[in-house]
């Protein structure tokens, strides 16, 4: 079975209380201050619904954020064209994803830090293709060797040759959407093997060229996550409540849109909230704040039955696989894995340098982290057999369970057998030339479910119209 079982007691960053002080304050937040919805379809759908409209700033009152959030399905079924490999959000199974939207990366056999190109994406899809904790595949670096204006479109049709597995598209912006998912459309050859996200910019705002993808795309039933990215003492308030209010607040009328233009379609809750570094202004993703929050919107969506398809984990200031890399990959990943978090953005991701650039080596490194990660969450399983209790009374005093058959039987479901640290001497440098080999190895294979020819050359007939197009205006 895919991915992991979530633990069954989550991990609760806020207390019932501070939990619901967060949810009514998002709710006051929505009714007094509203969000501006800068696309003239939305805001007719929020007059229709009742809401408050001045403008473009929409106040949504609370009876209708309960009535909305009751609609929306507390199940989505991610498919995959290789069906093994789809996804269930909001029940029992804790993901990960490959990396995402690097602009840079370490070549694999040189070594060298350089701009990402058409090629790495290629490289970098066949690679989480072939990881097992790499359970959904996105555009894991964007290219710059296309032009910039179509580099979504080329990074779509390249990511959707070269993996079987459930793809996030990336839609930059409203001009190649219908393209884009032309192209997904084609190579899912049925129901939808993809999803699109989108997401406000805090504070409160959704741009025109977001709202057109989103109810294009929603209105033809795709899965659609809204992704949060409030910045704490930046574009959020510093403190940790105040920034998670926002988040939800932004969060929430973003998921009621998605049900305004579709009752019933299939809504994810995304969050990328962070703090900035105030000596510098960088924006800290490796930090245990990113986890704390990524908990408390974890919590929150399970408050409200929402799935939680997209929290920011194993991510790092850290420029090399090292110590510092260990440590801010396992705070931000482990933490939202323990909370129940549906899936976890950037997991097996070898994402580097606060997520400018993607290392190979890393990313199976990455790879490994999460299965430690799924096995902390899964927890001890207690069953009649997994307790032993007639076992350890039929061997006594005197008997050894090495030997014993039931050892044998549950040995490796129990036991994390790690694949990298089996030589307890082996050098750091030693393991991540071992790693490069591996990954070589690996750029070798293409995917196993391939699309059919046809396919290959519907989409790649709907790339060339639309850059065409593109290119004259």
């Amino acid at each position: 079975m895919q991915g992991y079982a979530k633990p069954l007691r989550p991990y609760d960053v806020l207390p019932e209380g501070d939990l619901i002080s967060i949810c009514d304050g998002a709710k006051r937040t929505l009714s007094t201050a509203g969000v501006v919805f800068d696309h003239p379809r939305a805001i007719s759908l929020f007059k229709k619904a009742g809401a408050q409209v001045d403008g473009s700033r929409v106040r949504i009152p609370s009876a209708l954020l309960r009535e909305v959030i009751e609609q929306t399905p507390s199940r989505v079924e991610l498919l995959a064209r290789n069906r093994n490999h789809t996804l269930v959000m909001g029940e029992d199974r804790l993901f990960f994803s490959g990396p995402f939207g690097a602009t840079f990366v370490r070549d694999l056999f040189t070594m060298e830090r350089r701009r990402a190109t058409l090629d790495d994406l290629k490289l970098c899809t066949q690679i989480a293709d072939q990881l097992e904790n790499a359970h959904a595949c996105l555009a894991g670096v964007i290219p710059h060797d296309v032009p910039p204006q179509f580099d979504d479109l080329y990074s779509a049709a390249t990511v959707l040759q070269h993996t079987s597995k459930h793809v996030n598209i990336r839609v930059s912006g409203a001009e190649n959407s219908q393209a884009i998912i032309e192209m997904a459309q084609i190579a899912s050859d049925g129901p939808p093997c993809f999803s699109l996200g989108t997401g406000p910019i805090s504070p409160l705002t959704y741009p025109g060229p977001d709202l057109e993808k989103l109810i294009y795309g929603v209105e033809r039933g795709i899965p659609y996550r809204i992704v949060v990215t409030p910045l704490g003492g930046a574009t959020a308030p510093v403190t940790l409540a105040g920034c998670l209010t926002l988040a939800i607040a932004e969060l929430l009328a973003g998921i009621v849109l998605i049900q305004l233009v579709r009752p019933g379609a299939p809504a994810l809750c995304g969050s990328f909230a962070g703090v900035m570094d105030m000596r510098t202004g960088a924006h800290l993703l490796g930090a245990p704040e990113t986890a704390i929050l990524s908990c408390g919107v974890a919590q929150v969506c399970r408050h409200y039955r929402l799935p939680f398809g997209y929290a920011t984990g194993g991510l790092t200031e850290a420029t090399e696989p090292g110590s510092r890399a260990a440590v801010e990959k396992t705070q931000t990943l482990l933490a939202p894995a323990l909370a129940a978090a549906d899936l976890v953005h950037d997991g097996a991701s070898g994402l580097l340098e606060t997520g400018n650039l993607v290392d190979y080596r890393q990313m199976l490194i990455d790879n490994e982290r999460c299965s430690v990660v799924g096995r902390m969450a899964e927890g001890i399983r207690v069953t009649e057999e997994s307790l032993a209790v007639e076992l350890i009374n039929d061997l006594g005093l005197e008997g050894t369970f090495l030997t014993h058959p039931h050892t044998a039987k549950h040995l490796r479901s129990e036991l994390y057998l790690s694949r990298f640290w089996e030589n307890t001497g082996e050098s750091e440098e030693d393991l991540l030339e071992e790693l490069a080999e591996q990954a070589r190895k690996m750029a070798q294979h293409e995917c196993t479910h391939p699309l059919t020819p046809k396919q290959v050359q519907n989409i790649s007939a709907v790339l060339e119209q639309r850059v065409k197009a593109g290119s004259k205006g």
